[in-house]
């Protein structure tokens, strides 16, 4: 479902409800300037705001997600066997040495659109990434039963790997991401990719990994995640997952 099938569809749920944009405001504890935005397709409504306006409309929306992305087996060359052999040609790529590192990710606009498009390659993305960090943790604005929802969405429909319906939720409070609120590691050691440099911790600029916003219009052929994976793969496995080159 796109942006444009999602606010046709609040509006034939609001004729058919009989309420008014005030009411229907009301209803959901909306900003009416919210509301109105929604109906008229605004790509900048926040994804909650939409959910919010569905369930006060008894109206079941969806994510939109491309075709599956083909399960990964065997040894396939990937992005991360490249770096590897630059980094150190004779390096053995599956290291028995355990992952230190924790990866921190953010949700609209990063993995998936205020509208609620996938972006494209998040299966291969979240699959490489794994194996790289003891922990993925999500770090998002999106309170936590909201992206348990998003999440088992994104599994059902082979978006994601099955794990990410139980990916670790970090709460969290205040103007931006901290990254002292993931527990049980050192701020060092954690890497967050987000794409709003105004939610980056004063003093936390080097742990961050900035992507481009994932927003309509949608760019073709979407390769950021690829981009985010070389750049991860090349901070973890030089050892300096915080300092940018």
């Amino acid at each position: 479902m796109n942006c444009r099938s999602i606010h046709e569809q609040l509006r034939r749920a609001l004729e058919d409800s009989g309420l008014s944009e005030w009411e229907l405001a009301r209803r959901a504890n909306v900003r009416s300037t919210l509301v109105s935005a929604a109906l008229e397709g605004n790509e900048g409504v926040p994804l909650a705001a939409v959910v919010r306006l569905a369930r006060a409309l008894d109206s079941e929306l969806t994510l939109t997600s491309p075709p599956p992305e083909p399960r990964i087996v065997g040894s396939i060359p990937s992005v991360v066997d490249g770096v590897v052999m630059r980094l150190s040609p004779e390096r053995v790529i599956h290291s028995t040495e355990p992952p230190r590192y924790v990866l921190a990710l953010g949700l609209e606009g990063t993995l998936i659109s205020n509208d609620m498009h996938v972006r494209p390659g998040l299966f291969r993305f979240l699959t490489f990434c794994r194996p790289l960090f003891c922990r993925i943790v999500m770090f998002t604005t999106v309170k936590e039963a909201l992206f348990r929802k998003i999440a088992r969405t994104l599994v059902e429909r082979g978006s994601a790997p099955s794990w990410f319906a139980d990916l670790e939720y970090v709460p969290w409070s205040g103007p931006t991401k901290d990254l002292t609120f993931v527990p049980s590691v050192e701020v060092d050691l954690v890497l967050l990719v987000d794409d709003l440099e105004l939610c980056v911790h004063p003093g936390q600029q080097s742990n961050w990994v900035p992507i481009k916003r994932f927003q309509p219009p949608f760019v073709p052929n979407d390769a950021e995640l690829e981009r985010i994976l070389e750049e991860l793969a090349q901070r973890v496995l030089s050892g300096t997952p915080s300092a940018r080159e």
